[in-house]
């Protein structure tokens, strides 16, 4: 993280760049007029500086910030505000402070060890109620980029997922999203869907449990070169997860769960199966015990 940075923008105060990705940059902010002790710090999400004469990367923006206002469901940001200010567009959310699900998979990895199955069914359980209810009318939106960078862990073991959110069947000229968490169909160029957000949803478990990446890829070829090979076993989990992965995996969509509801009520039985708690509690611990906080 860089070092905090008090510049005014619009009418907020930025005190810290958090992060950035492709297309955005996200600051810790407070509002110009409020006492740095009156009140919550906001997040604040704006268009890179580069992409501020790009009307296609700004309506898009737009259209994505107004689209998370929308959005009212645990897994997603409330939106305080949408908005315009000194020529670049930005919303500002609440500020979930807590690690992302890539930083925890980091230091998994680190440790040789997985997460346990209670977590990953929890993590799972809350993406796929989100993505669920995203999809569904009258929203009919995907994420597109369901990946760790984007899931965050707030207090109490609280699931957040950031970023993405786009119509159903929305065609791009480009590959948008991460590598190696995108569905096979979507990166031989076909449109987003909700099956392809739930398929980077299992990606993302799958490496919760294993720690270690499944499909590491630093290029598009290398990418769709993994997704036609044979997935690895899964034996730190044990049998029923594995296939309940395997399937939400699958290269064929139409052989995958067809929708949140039905890989979330998977996931729930796989761990009733194993008699393990299936809580924001476990993953609590977890975060208290690799960052100290949770």
């Amino acid at each position: 993280m860089s070092a905090p940075s008090l510049t005014a923008f619009g009418r907020y105060l930025l005190l810290e760049r958090l992060g950035a990705g492709s297309t955005a940059e996200v600051f810790r902010v407070r509002p110009l007029r409020q006492a740095a002790d009156a009140g919550p710090e906001l997040a604040l999400r704006r268009l890179r500086p580069e992409l501020g004469g790009d009307e296609p990367s700004r309506a898009r923006f737009l259209h994505e910030a107004e689209v998370a206002r929308g959005l009212v469901h645990p897994l997603f940001c409330p939106v305080v505000e949408v908005g315009e200010a000194d020529g670049f567009p930005y919303l500002v959310l609440e500020l979930i402070s807590g690690p992302t699900l890539a930083r925890l998979l980091r230091w998994l990895r680190l440790r040789g060890r997985g997460a346990s199955l209670g977590v990953a069914a929890h993590v799972g359980a809350e993406l796929c109620g989100g993505l669920y209810h995203a999809q569904a009318p009258p929203f009919g939106l995907v994420h597109g980029d369901v990946s760790p960078g984007n899931v965050l862990i707030g207090s109490g073991g609280r699931v957040k997922l950031v970023d993405g959110a786009a119509p159903t069947g929305e065609h791009s000229s480009e590959v948008r999203g991460s590598l190696g968490y995108l569905a096979p169909e979507v990166l031989a160029g076909e449109a987003t869907s909700h099956g392809s957000d739930l398929y980077s949803c299992a990606v993302l478990l799958w490496e919760l449990i294993a720690h270690r990446r499944l499909f590491p890829a630093r290029s598009l070829g290398e990418a769709l070169r993994l997704r036609g090979a044979p997935l690895p076993a899964l034996e730190e989990a044990g049998q029923p997860v594995e296939q309940t992965l395997r399937r939400a995996l699958h290269r064929d969509p139409a052989q995958r769960f067809q929708d949140g509801r039905a890989l979330r009520a998977a996931l729930l039985v796989d761990s009733r199966r194993a008699a393990v708690e299936c809580s924001a509690a476990e993953l609590s611990r977890l975060i208290r015990l690799a960052f100290g906080e949770g």
